[in-house]
């Protein structure tokens, strides 16, 4: 019979904080917290060694696919910040007694001195305030399964110590939500799992915490995509695996939306640079690109992309939003430097409004945007970017190692060849992001999108093999490809991101 994990709120509300940002709360509940609820209950069953029997039930666990999750919807609350009073003070501070202050009634509440503090932020969870998580295709031992049911029914909290829980086994789930899906193609948002080796992991974290004292180890996880369940089911379509991936968005604020996507690559390159600059230690080669040795790395990177308003009849191709990309095969303890690194800026930032600095005098306001939150403005929207289709147009121009002189210089025979050339070139790109050859493609500086940035009007993008080509690009496939597909040699730094122009099928 197939596991399904039912978890009832005690007060009706979720609290836990969003693993990027922690003014905003975590919705759904993400599985990977639900396991390390359960290994908890399991280590606390009194036992010393804890029961090998449950660990057994556990291990079986970790090593099943993402569950399907039933929630009903909530109401979200954001964190609140307060200056609350200190509670240990016996005496006048050492700063209070050299101005002269000494009276005992400065201990009194309001007159103690204020430190910054947040409140939790959380969930109140709608209908019967209850989730289930469910594994529909499981079929557990019964020694696994009853092993299982006495370790959930001694969860009693998920997340913070205020939010508590009943759990227990069901037979008969609800109809799920949210199901997982293979990939970020047809996918709305990401979630923490469980994976194999996730319960080892977690004891080696305490065993270390318990020897330091230091809790600042990352909590293994692996990602997760998950769609509505009653979406359209994709297929099995082809996607370039860097691109499939941790979608990280980054909302320009209203007054910020000026800058045209011929800037997109300089946009990018500040994105970076800024949680380059808050990580602890050396940045890691997920956000750099290069190894130790100072040469590219051939690890998975991340890819910085600019999000324009294209496509549109009334499109301006301004920039609305940036994104950082973390592909899925990412090294996990890189990843989570990463994202430390994104809520160490956003900490700095106290408002939540991130500054982004182009140059000395040209400052943008950014706003991060949790996964289940998303954005009311449609052009950063994953699916306006990653939905299938066999037609793709560029809407920043591609850098591709080419001298643009060639195309408009020499005989026409030269120039056609030259034109040919940078058709070519788009085909490799198109190989090297691991996409299928390509059944046709044209180049041209217009863009063939509305609202588009001619080529011409782009900086120059150079790299260490000299300065690169900028192009725009038509590419047909003979079948639909999921995005984001980004292309050339500026495919990490914001160039050569490219929009779905027809449907999965081929329609116009």
């Amino acid at each position: 019979m197939p596991v399904a994990i039912e978890i009832t709120f005690g007060t009706g509300r979720y609290v836990a904080a969003d693993v990027i940002d922690r003014t905003k709360p975590e919705w759904p509940p993400h599985p990977a917290r639900l396991f390390s609820a359960l290994v908890e209950a399991w280590a606390k069953c009194g036992a010393v060694p804890p029961d090998l029997g449950e660990r057994s039930a556990l291990e079986w666990l970790e090593r099943q696919p993402p569950p399907t999750i039933f929630e009903p919807g909530g109401s979200h609350r954001h964190a609140v910040g307060l200056f609350v009073p200190v509670n240990n003070e016996t005496s006048p501070s050492k700063e209070d007694r050299q101005r002269g202050v000494t009276k005992w009634w400065t201990l009194l509440p309001e007159e103690r001195k204020r430190t910054p503090r947040h409140s939790m932020p959380s969930t109140l969870v709608g209908a019967d305030g209850r989730v289930v998580f469910a594994w529909p295709d499981s079929d557990p031992s019964t020694d696994d399964r009853q092993a299982l049911a006495g370790i959930v029914g001694r969860v009693t909290r998920l997340g913070h110590s205020s939010s508590f829980v009943a759990c227990r086994l069901v037979d008969d789930p609800p109809d799920p939500v949210w199901i997982p899906r293979d990939g970020s193609a047809g996918s709305e948002f990401s979630l923490r799992a469980m994976h194999a080796g996730m319960l080892e992991a977690l004891v080696a974290r305490h065993e270390s915490y318990l020897d330091t004292g230091l809790r600042n180890s990352p909590i293994p996880s692996s990602t997760a995509f998950y769609a509505h369940a009653r979406g359209p089911v994709p297929d099995s379509i082809p996607s370039a695996p860097d691109a499939d991936g941790e979608w990280i968005l980054f909302e320009l604020e209203r007054s910020s939306r000026q800058v045209s996507s011929a800037r997109a690559a300089p946009l990018a390159k500040a994105l970076r640079g800024a949680i380059i600059s808050h990580c602890s230690g050396t940045a890691p080669r997920l956000l750099v690109g290069k190894d130790a040795d100072g040469r590219p790395t051939s690890s998975p990177h991340a890819l910085f992309l600019s999000l324009p308003f294209v496509g549109h009849h009334y499109a301006d191709g301004t920039v609305k939003g940036l994104v950082m990309l973390l592909p899925n095969d990412s090294d996990e303890v890189e990843r989570k430097q990463v994202l430390r690194a994104v809520g160490a800026w956003r900490a700095a930032s106290g408002d939540g409004l991130l500054d982004l600095r182009l140059s000395s005098r040209a400052v943008l306001g950014l706003r991060l945007v949790p996964d289940f939150e998303g954005s009311d403005t449609v052009t950063l929207g994953r699916l306006r970017w990653s939905r299938a289709s066999r037609r793709w147009a560029s809407v920043t121009a591609l850098a591709l190692p080419r001298d643009a002189r060639q195309l408009t210089h020499g005989s026409p025979s030269d120039m056609r060849r030259a034109w040919r050339r940078a058709e070519e070139a788009v085909v490799d790109a198109c190989r090297f992001a691991g996409l299928p050859e390509p059944a046709s493609v044209s180049v041209g500086f217009d863009p063939p999108a509305r609202g588009g940035s001619h080529a011409s009007d782009y900086p120059a993008f150079v790299q260490s093999s000299g300065k690169r080509l900028l192009l725009h690009a038509i590419v047909e496939f003979e079948q639909p490809v999921a995005g984001p597909v980004v292309l050339g040699s500026g495919r990490f730094r914001g160039l050569g991101l490219m929009l779905p122009v027809d449907s999965a099928s081929g329609s116009g």
